[in-house]
């Protein structure tokens, strides 16, 4: 049944061939030839001289490597470069976690308000009062430490040390750095997020101003300076603020990542010209991964723009055979009669024009192209076809052949207009 259904196909479909008018095939048949030869001899005519399909990375070049043809290519390295160094200025953004800052707080107040009520009441002894302290405030210090404090009779002047420098660290931000953020972003900034009266304020600061966990004490001690604080308090201050200060700055991963996307959206990529006699490899020289990277961004580009040009002139080909259709089918718009033998004149002249410019452009590729239509009698062509079949036929050919020449010529307005 399979079989009976393909030959039925098959048989319907050479009936229907068979109903076209022969002379509809020598139109195909024209714009076939046409095709191909824009295909072999067009301005992306694969048969253009170019080396570039030799080469191998690891070999030594046998000939001397060129484009082939002017090129514009997209260099990747530089444009990547480009895009590291555009990402390094990006600051990574480090966000306050007010929450944390707040129980902090709170801790601090809560600690020193229980602790000088402990020691005013003086209501048992010292290792009593530790204890008392101790469960009030679990896994705040170690045992023996609540102890110490208590026996030390802090006064509330130590206390006012520690929140101030509580408060003034914690508003500097205590900052979790995952590990490797510098090497994506900026080394030596990064921006500090911080929420007053529900309004984002973002502060530029220096990577070596940045307090984490690993130079904490070192800020304290810092902190404690500036405030003079005396040196016999100076150990239960430290030990105080070292206990409740904890990390309240991170890293913000999506906004940051956002920032570098749109850091690396801002960069335009990096161009080369080569120019179409351009040595990129010379004889003898050995095929590095770079020059093969290079080389293989030019076949590219190339290829690209080939496609490109292709297509622009199948285009204007497709153009000039809906108006050549036109000239056949549609009586009334020109002069030209129905016999085989005048469309097949016509079609020659066409293909004959056609092949005549795309030779005459290959030529003079490497001068003036605006030239080319100097030495295409396109003229010629045009008389003899309004003589024999009258001037309405005439303009049709001519305005056929200035489509035809766009095609040939990648739209050489001075060619095509030389044409006319």
């Amino acid at each position: 049944m399979k079989k009976n259904n393909e030959a039925t196909f098959f048989q319907r479909l050479a009936e229907q061939l068979r109903t076209i008018n022969p002379s509809m095939w020598f139109f195909l048949g024209a714009v076939v030839v046409a095709a191909i030869g824009l295909f072999l001899l067009g301005p992306s005519s694969i048969m253009r001289g170019s080396s570039i399909e030799s080469i191998e990375v690891g070999k030594i070049a046998e000939t001397d490597i060129y484009a082939g043809k002017d090129t514009v290519y997209i260099d990747k390295e530089a444009t990547q470069r480009k895009i590291l160094a555009e990402e390094r200025l990006v600051l990574p953004v480090f966000v306050v976690d007010e929450k944390i800052t707040s129980l902090v707080r709170e801790k601090a107040e809560s600690f020193s308000s229980y602790y000088l009520q402990l020691v005013n009441e003086e209501s048992g002894g010292q290792e009593a009062l530790g204890l008392l302290l101790m469960s009030r405030f679990p896994d705040f210090l170690q045992p023996e430490q609540y102890t110490a404090i208590v026996r030390a009779k802090l006064n509330s002047q130590t206390f006012i040390y520690v929140n101030d420098i509580v408060e003034s660290l914690l508003g500097k931000g205590i900052v979790s750095v995952p590990e490797g953020v510098f090497d994506r972003f900026n080394p030596n900034y990064y921006e500090l997020v911080r929420t007053i009266n529900n309004q984002e304020e973002s502060e530029k600061l220096a990577e070596s101003e940045m307090i984490t966990l690993a130079n904490l004490g070192s800020r304290i001690e810092e902190e404690m300076d500036a405030r003079h604080v005396p040196e016999s308090q100076k150990q239960y201050v430290r030990l105080l603020v070292s206990a409740l200060l904890r990390e309240n700055t991170f890293f913000d991963q999506d906004l940051s990542e956002k920032r570098l996307v749109a850091a690396r959206a801002r960069v335009e990529p990096v161009t080369r010209f080569v120019s179409r006699n351009e040595i990129l490899v010379r004889k003898g020289e050995l095929v590095t991964p770079e020059l093969y990277q290079q080389i293989t961004a030019i076949k590219s580009a190339i290829f690209v723009s080939d496609m490109g040009i292709l297509l622009t002139g199948l285009g204007l080909l497709v153009i000039a055979s809906f108006l050549g259709f036109l000239l056949s089918r549609i009586q009334d718009l020109s002069d030209f009669p129905s016999d085989r033998s005048s469309l097949i004149f016509l079609l020659l002249s066409m293909l004959i024009l056609f092949y005549w410019i795309l030779v005459v452009q290959n030529v003079i590729d490497a001068k003036d192209l605006s030239r080319g239509a100097l030495f295409v009698p396109a003229s010629l062509f045009a008389g003899r076809v309004s003589l024999l079949y009258g001037p309405r036929t005439g303009i049709f050919f001519c305005i056929i052949s200035f489509f035809l020449t766009g095609a040939a010529t990648n739209l050489n307005a001075q060619f095509m207009i030389g044409i006319l």
